[in-house]
């Protein structure tokens, strides 16, 4: 409703478990907002990833991102979840799918506070950008970035 309200433009819900490369070529979206389920990745659940059924959506976007054509891949994609992502075998596979599609990757913690969100909850972020890399962050973001080192120990502990 909040989508309609403020764009005035049509919203279709599609199971994203089903969806196929060329539904999204149809789009011809340049910019991929996701925001999937957190409970297969959060510190509070049984952490059970991608054995969780709620990450079927997810894995599916990353099989299309591996398999499909040009022109379906967008420019930009932003993925936001729960601290905790960043170790997950699915963060892995969305990472090797991106590079091997030839996204620049960059990955950080925030909180929508520093931001000026009135909200205090520290999030994973993956931005990820196609053909160029990302120019060098601006001071107050740069302590935020995730380092790829700093990702494999998180990875190795579990």
């Amino acid at each position: 409703a909040t989508y309609r309200h403020n764009l005035d433009a049509p919203v279709s819900a599609v199971d994203l478990c089903g969806v196929t490369a060329d539904q999204l070529a149809s789009l011809r979206a340049n910019t991929w907002l996701l925001s999937p389920p957190c409970q297969p990745y959060s510190r509070q659940g049984l952490q059970l990833g991608q054995l969780d059924k709620r990450a079927s959506a997810l894995l599916h976007l990353i099989e299309v991102l591996q398999s499909c054509g040009p022109d379906v891949l967008p420019t930009y994609l932003l993925l936001e979840n729960v601290v905790g992502f960043e170790s997950s075998g699915t963060r892995c596979q969305l990472h090797a799918a991106l590079r091997s599609r030839g996204f620049a990757v960059c990955e950080l913690w925030a909180s929508p506070a520093q931001f000026r969100v009135p909200n205090q909850r520290t999030r994973y972020f993956l931005l990820a950008r196609r053909g160029q890399d990302f120019p060098p962050p601006p001071p107050a973001i740069a302590p935020l970035l995730l380092c790829p080192a700093d990702l494999e120990a998180t990875r190795a502990l579990q």
